[in-house]
C-alpha cells in the first residue's frame, strides 16, 4: 500500500530536521576547531616572542625599534584573543604567527651578528624593520573593527625610535673613533678579512657621501662632515676605520686615503647570507645558495684558490670586468663579485631548474624534443651575443647552461680560463690527456685546443656541437667509449667524432640537428 501524502510529508519533515541537526553540529565543530587553532596560533606566537625578547639587548643596532615591535606584538596578541568571530580570529592569529616568526628570525640573526655586519647592512636592516612594522600595522587594521586601536601615535613612535637608534649608533661610533684598538676590537675581524673590510667600508663611504651630498647640497670636502650642527659620525668612523685597516695591512701601503669609487660590481661577504652545504663542488669552485639584501635568493660561486699573486688577482678582475656589463636574455648575469675575500666569490641569480641535463630529465618524454631544441636555440643566441662582444666562453657544455624557473636557458661559467688552469693544473698536451686532472672538459675540446692553441671562437663552435650531442643523446658524454689516455690520439690524429646516438628521442629534428649543428660545428672546429 502506498503511504499517504500526510505520512510522506511527516517523514520528510523528520529527515529535514535530522539533516539540519547534523549540519548544525558540523558547523559548531568547525567553529570550535577554528577557535582552537586560533588560540593555539596566538599561544605559539606569544611564546616565540617572549623567548627572544631577552636577546634584543645583545643586538648592535636598532634596539629601540625592535623593542617597540615586541611591545606592539604583545598588545596585538592580547587584542586578538578577544575577537569573537572564529574564522576572522583564525586569519588574524595566522598573520600574528607569521609576523612572530619573522620578528624572531630577525632578532636572532642580529643578536648573533658582529658589529661589522650590522654596520655595513644598517640600511638593509632598517628596511627589514620597516617591513616588520608594516605587517603589524596590517594586523592592527584587521583588528580595528573589534578593538579600538590608536594607530595615530604609531608613526610618531616610529620616528622617535629611529631617532633613539641613531643617537645610540652615533654614541657608539664616537667612542670607537678614539683609537685604532677600539675600532679593530669592535669590528672583530680576522687579519685575512682586512682587505675585504676595506672594500666594504670604501663602498659604504662613497655611497654615504653621495647620499649626504644629494640630501644637503654639501660638497665632498671636509665641510661635508658637518650635518647641520651635528658631526657626520658615519663618515668620520668609516674614514678612520679605513685608515686603521690600511695601517694594519702591508699588502698595499700606497692605497689612497681619499674616498675612491669601487668597481660597480663590488660586493662583500657581509652583504650575503650564505646557506650550507654547497649545491655543487668542482675542482675550480663550489656553488652555494645564498640570500642577498635579506630577501633575494642568489647563487654564490666561491673559488677554492686565494688570489695570492698579482697575476691571479689581475686575471680575476679582468674576467669579472668582462662578465659584469654583459646583458642578454640567455647570458647568466653577474650581480656582483668580491676579489678581496679570503676565498673570492661571484654572485649570480639562482637558477631553479638546474643545468640543461637536469632540466631535460624533468621534462615528459613526449616534450623532450621541442624543449631540447629550444635550449639549443637559446644557447646559440647567447653564444652569438658573446662572440659579437669579443668574448670566448672556453668551457661550453650542458652543465654550464643553467635553466631558470620559466625554462629559459642561460649560459654560465664562461671566462676564468687561466684561473681554472691554475686550480686544476690542466695542460693541453698529449701527456696531460691521460691525467684525471684534465676533467670532463677533455672530450669537449677541439683538436686545435688539445694541441695547445689559445681560446678562439671556433673552439666554442666545436664545444657547441658536443653540447648538441649531449642534448640529443640524453646526456651521454661525447666519445665515452674512448679511454681518456687515447682521446688526444683519436681526436687529433685519427679525426674520430661522435656518431648519431641510437634511440634518440629527436626523431623529427634529428637529421637537421646532426647536419647543421654537429657536422658543421665539428668541421669548423677542425
Amino acid at each position: 500500500m502506498a503511504p499517504s501524502s500526510s505520512s510522506s510529508s511527516s517523514v520528510l519533515s523528520q529527515d529535514q530536521a535530522t539533516l539540519t541537526s547534523i549540519l548544525s553540529t558540523m558547523s559548531i565543530e568547525s567553529t570550535n576547531s577554528s577557535a582552537d587553532q586560533a588560540d593555539q596560533n596566538i599561544r605559539h606566537a606569544t611564546f616565540l616572542t617572549s623567548e627572544i625578547a631577552s636577546k634584543v639587548s645583545s643586538v648592535a643596532t636598532n634596539k629601540s625599534s625592535l623593542r617597540r615591535l615586541l611591545d606592539r606584538f604583545t598588545f596585538l596578541a592580547s587584542a586578538a584573543t578577544k575577537v569573537a568571530d572564529s574564522n576572522r580570529k583564525l586569519l588574524i592569529s595566522s598573520a600574528l604567527l607569521a609576523a612572530a616568526k619573522n620578528l624572531v628570525e630577525t632578532i636572532e640573526k642580529l643578536s648573533n651578528a658582529k658589529f661589522m655586519y650590522s654596520y655595513v647592512n644598517k640600511d638593509t636592516i632598517n628596511s627589514r624593520i620597516a617591513v616588520l612594522s608594516q605587517s603589524l600595522h596590517s594586523i592592527a587594521n584587521d583588528l580595528s573593527l573589534a578593538v579600538q586601536l590608536d594607530q595615530s601615535e604609531w608613526a610618531q613612535e616610529d620616528r622617535e625610535d629611529r631617532r633613539l637608534d641613531l643617537e645610540e649608533l652615533d654614541h657608539t661610533l664616537q667612542h670607537l673613533v678614539d683609537n685604532d684598538y677600539k675600532i679593530l676590537n669592535a669590528l672583530e675581524l680576522q687579519r685575512v678579512e682586512y682587505l675585504e673590510a676595506i672594500d666594504a667600508l670604501q663602498k659604504g663611504l662613497v655611497d654615504h657621501i653621495q647620499k649626504m651630498t644629494a640630501a644637503n647640497g654639501a660638497s665632498n670636502s671636509d665641510k661635508g662632515k658637518e650635518v647641520g650642527k651635528e658631526k657626520d659620525m658615519d663618515r668620520i668612523f668609516m674614514e678612520r676605520a679605513l685608515a686603521c685597516l690600511r695601517r694594519s695591512t702591508t699588502t698595499d701601503p700606497t692605497s689612497p686615503t681619499a674616498p675612491t669609487t669601487p668597481p660597480p660590481w663590488t660586493l662583500t661577504s657581509w652583504e650575503i647570507d650564505i646557506h650550507s652545504p654547497p649545491i655543487a663542488t668542482g675542482g675550480f669552485a663550489e656553488v652555494l645558495s645564498a640570500t642577498w639584501l635579506s630577501h633575494t635568493r642568489v647563487a654564490i660561486k666561491r673559488l677554492h684558490l686565494k688570489l695570492e699573486t698579482s697575476r691571479l688577482r689581475q686575471d680575476f678582475l679582468r674576467e669579472v670586468n668582462t662578465w659584469h656589463p654583459l646583458r642578454h636574455p640567455h647570458i647568466l648575469p653577474l650581480l656582483g663579485a668580491c676579489a678581496t675575500a679570503e676565498r673570492p666569490f661571484m654572485v649570480m641569480p639562482f637558477m631553479e631548474r638546474g643545468h640543461a641535463l637536469q632540466y631535460l630529465d624533468s621534462v615528459p618524454q613526449e616534450d623532450l624534443e621541442p624543449h631540447g631544441i629550444r635550449v639549443l636555440y637559446q644557447v646559440s643566441l647567447g653564444m652569438q651575443y658573446l662572440h659579437s662582444r669579443g668574448v670566448v666562453h672556453g668551457d661550453l657544455k650542458a652543465v654550464n647552461v643553467l635553466i631558470d624557473a620559466h625554462g629559459t636557458a642561460h649560459i654560465a661559467d664562461f671566462g676564468f680560463a687561466s684561473l681554472k688552469q691554475f686550480t686544476t693544473t690542466r695542460k693541453t698536451s698529449a701527456a696531460a690527456a691521460s691525467s684525471q686532472s684534465f676533467g670532463g672538459t677533455l672530450r669537449w675540446m677541439s683538436p686545435e685546443r688539445l694541441q695547445g692553441s689559445p681560446l678562439s671562437q671556433p673552439v666554442d663552435t666545436y664545444a657547441f656541437a658536443m653540447l648538441a650531442y649531449e642534448i640529443v643523446s640524453h646526456g651521454e658524454v661525447p666519445l665515452t667509449e674512448i679511454p681518456d689516455a687515447l682521446v688526444y690520439q683519436a681526436v687529433v690524429h685519427n679525426n674520430v667524432r661522435p656518431q648519431w646516438p641510437s634511440g634518440s628521442a629527436f626523431r623529427k629534428t634529428g637529421p637537421a640537428v646532426w647536419r647543421i649543428l654537429l657536422l658543421r660545428g665539428l668541421e669548423e672546429g677542425c
